[in-house]
């Protein structure tokens, strides 16, 4: 039902409107992944000619983040480690020091608390693992991708906004810092300048015109 509703709106519609039907679709929060790659391969196939730099530009296993994001995740790790698993151990010692264990609430939570920080333990590990650092380099193209500072014009207000495009232990969407995974940015990726760029939030559509794509690095 989605594919044939895209494929009523592409008959006739010019580039403009092709472009914007690709940043509605690649920005829905409300498709699921597997629905947002068919709908925008359906898109990206009416005029490919318009989507050349659009496929994107990292390898999808891999976490690319800045210096600064790893040592966050890093530090994170760390406090984990050797700061609150301790903790946890000795609620557990406490714990089991107040009788039944059948019928300890104290014990239970802290069992609980063990084996919560123990999966995200393992799960930092397999992430830190899979890191990669973003370089200046890799933004050095024309248009959007890992580690782009975008100037884009938002076309409701009028104004310019900043947004940079980094990895998700850098995301402060507060301060226009967002993960490149994020479904935002992935509606303003393979952009260029002067394209418009759709993306639906979950409470209101919002549209910009990129005005200028330069390294965050």
């Amino acid at each position: 039902e989605g594919s044939l509703g895209v494929r009523k709106a592409l008959e006739g519609a010019d580039d403009t409107q092709v472009a914007e039907m690709l940043s509605l679709v690649e920005g829905n929060p409300g498709l699921s992944e597997q629905a947002r790659g068919e709908l925008a391969k359906l898109v990206r196939g009416s005029r490919p000619e318009l989507f050349r730099t659009t496929v994107p530009p990292w390898e999808e296993e891999v976490i690319y983040t800045t210096a600064e994001g790893l040592k966050k995740r890093q530090e994170q790790m760390r406090r984990i480690v050797h700061e609150r698993l301790p903790e946890v151990f000795r609620e557990i010692g406490e714990a089991a020091g107040f009788g039944d264990l059948s019928d300890n609430a104290e014990y239970t939570a802290a069992l609980e608390e063990r084996a919560r920080l123990a999966h995200k333990t393992t799960e930092i590990q397999d992430e830190l693992a899979r890191a990669r650092l973003i370089t200046r380099e890799m933004a050095q193209v024309p248009h959007v991708t890992v580690g782009s500072l975008v100037r884009a014009r938002n076309l409701e207000s009028g104004e310019l906004e900043m947004l940079k495009f980094l990895g998700p232990w850098d995301a402060e969407p507060a301060a226009g810092v967002y993960s490149y995974k994020a479904p935002l940015s992935r509606a303003f990726m393979g952009r260029g300048v002067g394209e418009t760029v759709v993306f639906s939030g979950a409470d209101a559509q919002r549209r910009w015109e990129i005005v200028e794509v330069a390294p965050a690095l």
